[in-house]
């Protein structure tokens, strides 16, 4: 994959991980990798994924087939940004499972605030793993959400 050798501790999360996704997700949906910055949750993740064979989900667009896989999302539209700089496809949570609802009559004081719904034909809907940075940040309604 790269000149990176994980080291014990990351191979640790990395067996954890793969030992999850392959035997406990029907009982245990969730998988919390915890981590300073810095510490190389990002190259744990790479190396996790590579282990179980798993590529960057395809959504079925301009008639192409769902090719169902990871999907990477992050709260803020930076965090995803310097994920997608390192090779990770990363979008937003918001961008992933809402859509903006298109209101035909607003009044002006509502125009600024968009309203969204959330999206049934998500790539979240078909993928075979979400991936959350950031997830501290994500309130009990989005989290209810997701």
């Amino acid at each position: 994959m790269t000149d990176i050798t994980p080291s014990d501790t990351q191979y640790r999360a990395i067996a954890a991980i793969k030992a999850w996704f392959e035997n406990d997700t029907a009982r245990r949906q969730v998988f919390r990798l915890f981590g300073y910055a810095g510490t190389g949750k990002s190259t744990v993740l790479k190396f996790a994924l590579d282990e179980l064979g798993l590529e960057p989900h395809r959504g079925g667009e301009d008639g192409e087939a769902c090719v169902p896989g990871v999907v990477t999302a992050t709260f803020t539209g930076k965090a995803a940004l310097v994920l997608r700089r390192k090779g990770t496809p990363a979008r937003t949570i918001h961008s992933l499972i809402y859509s903006v609802i298109e209101a035909m009559r607003q009044a002006v004081a509502d125009m600024k605030r968009p309203r969204f719904a959330l999206n049934p034909k998500s790539d979240a809907a078909h993928a075979k793993l979400i991936v959350l940075d950031e997830v501290s940040m994500v309130g009990e309604e989005m989290a209810r959400d997701l």
